[in-house]
């Protein structure tokens, strides 16, 4: 207590008199326990790749590749190329569409993606008629792969294999190995009419 026209009391002596602080105000001078850190929120789904087929006229392409960026990068390849592009929803549509070979191109790993059946649509190539198989040029791509390595693609059964890293290029090698084919299937074709005519 202050003596009017007296001198103060030590601080540690008045601290004394006023008693304990309350409940709950003793803390607020302390500093407060550190909060968690929070969570990072979950990875976001990747955008699906819309389909393009506003031209009734142009040849369809089908993009099947689980990695978004490289299916991103294959979809404008190919859309450069003139082509419609189809993604892989609506599964069992674009499998119906691709059993009938009405994709003149279809880019995918070995790898996946995934069917509802079990298998790759690398896969699923494999059991197209030859008819079908012979209107749909296969991309295969993967690390494992070099851009344009003829060899590499007859063994995959592939039309064109890519490296991942080289996604970009195949527009490049795509227009001539394009025409490459087509004079392939014309020869096998025009042999194929030759023995009929002999029969």
């Amino acid at each position: 207590m202050q003596v009017p026209g007296g001198p103060n009391p030590p601080a540690s002596v008045a601290a004394a008199k006023q008693g304990p602080a309350p409940d709950g105000l003793d803390g607020l001078n302390r500093a407060a326990p550190a909060s968690p850190p929070a969570a990072p929120p979950p990875p976001a789904p990747p955008t699906p790749i819309p389909s393009q087929n506003d031209d009734p006229d142009a040849e369809r392409a089908l993009v099947a590749l689980e990695d978004q960026h490289l299916a991103t990068t294959m979809f404008s390849v190919l859309s450069q190329a003139g082509y419609a592009i189809d993604a892989l929803n609506n599964e069992e549509e674009k499998l119906r569409l691709l059993q009938q070979g009405d994709y003149s191109v279809v880019a995918t790993s070995s790898t996946g993606p995934k069917l509802r059946e079990g298998i790759t649509v690398y896969q699923r190539m494999a059991h197209l008629s030859p008819e079908s198989r012979r209107r749909t040029f296969l991309i295969l791509l993967g690390d494992q792969f070099k851009t344009g390595d003829g060899t590499q693609a007859f063994v995959a059964a592939a039309d064109l294999v890519a490296n991942n890293a080289g996604a970009e290029s195949v527009g490049v090698l795509l227009r001539g190995r394009l025409d490459e084919r087509a004079r392939v299937y014309r020869a096998f074709a025009d042999a194929k009419r030759a023995r009929v005519r002999r029969r």
